[in-house]
């Protein structure tokens, strides 16, 4: 029999369902630890990360020094996250 992976139904066929799993949660004590709360992340939030994370990507590839964590990009990323919670 031939083990051979030459496209992506010989990759399937390989694959098998896992075993299912019984899991009771009703000994967890319940309380603040257990909250969470949804969130979205502003556009100008993300837009802000996105270009500070491609500057320090551009500096990384030019064999340059990273931005400083106390550089005026990263403090307005600090800024805005703090803002967020």
């Amino acid at each position: 029999m031939s083990t051979a992976l030459t496209s992506i139904n010989d990759i399937l066929a390989q694959l098998k369902s896992p075993r299912g799993i019984n899991l009771s949660t009703s000994e967890i004590a319940k309380g603040i630890d257990n909250y969470h709360a949804d969130v979205e992340i502003s556009g100008a939030f993300t837009s802000r990360v996105r270009d500070t994370l491609a500057q320090n990507l551009k500096q990384l590839l030019a064999g340059k020094s990273l931005i400083s964590g106390n550089s005026e990009p990263m403090i307005e990323i600090r800024n805005a996250y703090t803002d967020l919670m």
